[in-house]
């Protein structure tokens, strides 16, 4: 009887231990994904910046994140994307405004 309480005890130890190493590891991270909630930059390291390519012409519109009267959400799903569909639609809810196309023109890259 006692063997097997020390049985058990060992085998419950032994458990408990690989439990814990289980639940504080920590996996490895993921390989940044295109289109990321993280605005970034196509073809470049850096991290910091949301590029993107509308009509074949490319903007950095990392400055103007902030300022999208539709909120930043809007745009960062198209950082180091192609966004002509979702810029002419205005996201699938419309068309945007000439201001917009003009406010645009502002961030556009040489």
């Amino acid at each position: 009887m006692r063997t097997s309480i020390i049985l058990i005890t060992v085998v419950a130890i032994v458990a408990l231990a690989y439990a814990a190493t289980r639940t504080t590891s920590s996996p490895e991270p993921e390989p940044p994904v295109a289109g990321s909630p993280t605005p970034s930059q196509a073809g470049s390291a850096q991290a910091d910046r949301c590029i993107l390519t509308i009509s074949g012409a490319r903007y950095d519109v990392t400055d103007y994140l902030n300022q999208h009267p539709g909120g930043r959400s809007r745009i960062i799903p198209f950082c180091g994307k192609d966004a002509t569909e979702a810029f002419r639609t205005q996201g699938g809810g419309g068309s945007h405004s000439g201001i917009a196309r003009e406010t645009l023109e502002q961030y556009r890259l040489p």
